[in-house]
């Protein structure tokens, strides 16, 4: 199927697949940043890396900026997807995205995913200290100098600041408005990934996604670097992903 919300490698490097991860960008980030991914991942695998209006291909779409309207809007596609096993990978704001997924998933009585891979995130049940994407340019943009994921070139071009700003604060108002809603826990495993140098993030906030979650769980925590350590650590990270799909890979 084609649809804007899906960023997939070609049809005849897939044919062969017998399981897909879907993966969810940061804030601000589009689909691209999981195309290097395949190099690295177990043969019979295929990426499905989700795309969010406003950026990249997307470009002239208007972003989303609350939890229900990206999961409504995507769950209008994604079901003819769910033919066979997967799991769902979501860094930062995207982990929180993909675990709403399952959630609603669960609901709608569809497949649920075997993994639930998080990385840079503390649980659904733990509230962002501050509401921070509706902050001025000024105080926005210092915000994402010290998290160190934007090229300073980048946050001192007015041009490319006017068409990545925009995609930031949405992807920030779908985190930071959620509302976590008590449910069951999900019969996936979780499996949590942090860098040591993440002071976004907490040891409790990142503890607490084993409630989540009736099945198993573990805590990857040895990674170098910071709130975007899967770029600074990306062999040990990658090496550790791959543990954890080979434990349900047919």
């Amino acid at each position: 199927m084609t649809s804007p919300w899906f960023d997939r490698q070609p049809q005849d490097e897939t044919a062969n697949a017998v399981y897909r991860l879907f993966c969810f960008p940061y804030a601000g980030a589009g689909a691209s940043l999981f195309r290097p991914w395949s190099r690295w991942l177990p043969g019979g695998i295929e990426v499905v890396a989700i795309q969010l209006p406003g950026r990249e291909a997307r470009i002239d779409e208007p972003p989303l900026c609350s939890m229900d309207d990206v999961i409504t809007s995507l769950m209008e596609d994604l079901p003819p997807l769910l033919d066979r096993p997967f799991a769902l990978f979501g860094h930062s704001t995207g982990a929180t995205i993909s675990f709403e997924l399952a959630r609603v998933l669960r609901q709608r009585g569809l497949p649920q995913p075997d993994l639930l891979m998080i990385s840079s995130q503390d649980g659904p049940r733990h509230k962002p200290a501050c509401q921070r994407h509706d902050l001025p340019d000024t105080e926005f943009i210092e915000i994402l100098r010290a998290c160190k994921g934007t090229p300073d070139a980048l946050l001192r071009d007015s041009v490319l600041l006017e068409m990545l700003l925009p995609c930031i604060r949405a992807d920030g108002a779908v985190y930071e408005t959620y509302e976590y809603r008590p449910q069951p826990p999900l019969n996936s495993r979780i499996a949590v990934f942090h860098g040591r140098e993440d002071d976004m993030v907490s040891a409790e906030g990142l503890a607490s996604w084993r409630v989540e979650t009736a099945h198993s769980f573990h805590c990857h925590d040895g990674f170098s670097g910071g709130h975007f350590f899967l770029h600074e650590d990306e062999e040990a990270f990658s090496t550790q992903v791959n543990k954890e799909l080979e434990m349900f890979l047919p």
